[in-house]
């Protein structure tokens, strides 16, 4: 079994989140006092769409899958979240369910804070309601900016955008150290993008040969943001 990280360890991870990192010192310290660390094996499932709000999350290692299932039985995947993303809040905000599916993309380990100690937290630092409230419209700008990809861009130009917010972890984490290695597959990919199996294939095959990511069984590999995003800024064929 792995020790647990000691608190330096998880302030720093934590601290390469844009959301953590600018947390008053006392709430990022009280979000470390009142959590635990909880680990997931690949395709382990933390929740799905419609269960109760069990806390808030972080991710310490690995990546969570968000996905919603459709009436066809078909899902959609909508974020593949890494170190140092925090998730869960809408529950939190609305006391509503959970309003997606969660699971590990391979070995993962999570900072959980519970939603009892969560709910202490927010009594004693009503301040962390502002926070939370941050953390939720990062993401709505987020859904905002891919439905005009969709209304506005190729499929192309989405399969760029989507692995470019992805190496720069949604703007939420530090995206400076290269290569970065995204454990995302082909498939997920693709519907990231709203686009097929096929069409990410072969904008792969582009960037491969062009030395901008390479393909191995953990992932995508980003091997320059720069030649990435020099790729979407150029017109689309």
């Amino acid at each position: 079994m792995t020790n647990p990280p000691s608190l330096d360890d998880l302030q720093a991870c934590l601290s390469q989140g844009a959301w953590f990192a600018q947390l008053p010192r006392g709430l990022q310290q009280a979000l470390l006092a009142h959590g635990q660390v909880q680990a997931l094996e690949p395709g382990q499932r933390l929740f799905l769409q419609g269960d109760a709000c069990d806390g808030l999350y972080a991710v310490l290692s690995g990546a969570v899958l968000i996905r919603s299932s459709r009436a066809d039985g078909r899902q959609m995947v909508l974020a593949v979240l890494q170190a140092p993303t925090w998730f869960g809040e809408i529950s939190i905000i609305d006391d509503g369910p959970r309003t997606h599916d969660a699971h590990a993309q391979g070995p993962t380990r999570l900072w959980w804070v519970s939603r009892s100690l969560l709910d202490d937290l927010l009594e004693r630092h009503p301040v962390l309601w502002r926070h939370l409230a941050r953390l939720v419209t990062g993401k709505t700008r987020l859904l905002f900016m891919r439905l005009n990809d969709r209304a506005a861009q190729s499929a192309q130009a989405r399969l760029l955008q989507e692995l470019l917010r992805l190496a720069e972890g949604y703007g939420m984490a530090d995206s400076t150290a290269l290569p970065r290695c995204l454990p995302i597959t082909l498939e997920h990919w693709a519907g990231l993008a709203g686009t097929s199996r096929q069409t990410a294939s072969e904008v792969l095959g582009q960037l491969q040969r062009l030395g901008v990511v390479r393909r191995h069984s953990q992932g995508l590999e980003v091997l320059s943001l720069e030649a990435l995003r020099a790729q979407l800024a150029k017109p689309s064929s």
